[in-house]
């Protein structure tokens, strides 16, 4: 694991949505062939992938099951990129998400091996993303956070100088109040579309023009 890294700031998405929650770097940092090779995810129940922890805030706001679709796990199409798209892998889904425990995105079920999307690359690596798919229905305001424990990926090592073995890597990253996702943003096209707003300091020039308009008929009908 070279790079980890859930929310960061205060952050918004619309229902229906899928946005980036977890984003890893991970490359295997011994050379290929007969020495020692590994594939993510193992034959360990909690280990078979990817963990991670959605939860509410601190101070809940409602948070449930059902403002999620599902989860996915990604990796990156094009070696070494920061950036997830549409044309990258997809290599798991999961649903329901748990609030407050741990989702495994299981990749156990694919093949391994050289050639494979769970076989790791060397240095830089390769970028793999967890998203989360907003449910249409989800509810406006309902906010999350994004965790992890230590051990939260597991990967499959083997080769012929040493044993096979299962093994976990990655460190406990933090839920955090401050990093998190608010769900129903609104965009300004929908302001536009049910009405808009009038920008924040025109409500006074309004104002003005209203008296104004009120003082001048009742100057004028008191002539």
């Amino acid at each position: 694991m070279t790079f980890e890294q859930g929310l960061v700031g205060a952050n918004q998405t619309p229902e229906g949505s899928e946005v980036v929650i977890f984003t890893m770097v991970i490359d295997d940092n011994f050379p290929p062939g007969p020495f020692r090779v590994n594939d993510l995810g193992n034959a360990v129940a909690a280990a078979r992938g990817v963990e991670v922890i959605i939860s509410d805030l601190s101070v809940p706001t409602g948070l449930v099951a059902a403002d999620f679709t599902e989860l996915r796990l990604y990796r990156d199409s094009a070696a070494n990129s920061d950036a997830w798209d549409p044309g990258d892998i997809l290599m798991a889904t999961t649903a329901p998400v748990n609030i407050g425990a741990a989702t495994l995105l299981d990749v156990s079920a694919l093949p391994t091996g050289i050639g494979t999307d769970r076989r790791l690359s060397l240095p830089p690596g390769d970028h793999f993303f967890v998203t989360a798919v907003i449910s249409p229905t989800a509810t406006k305001k309902h906010t999350f956070r994004v965790g992890t424990v230590a051990g939260y990926v597991g990967f499959n090592e083997t080769g012929t100088l040493i044993p096979a073995g299962d093994y976990t890597d990655g460190l406990t990253v933090a839920a955090s109040d401050a990093n998190h996702m608010v769900i129903g943003a609104q965009s300004a096209s929908t302001a536009a579309q049910i009405g808009g707003s009038i920008p924040f300091g025109g409500e006074g020039a309004i104002l003005v023009l209203l008296v104004g308009s009120g003082l001048y008929m009742i100057r004028r009908h008191s002539r």
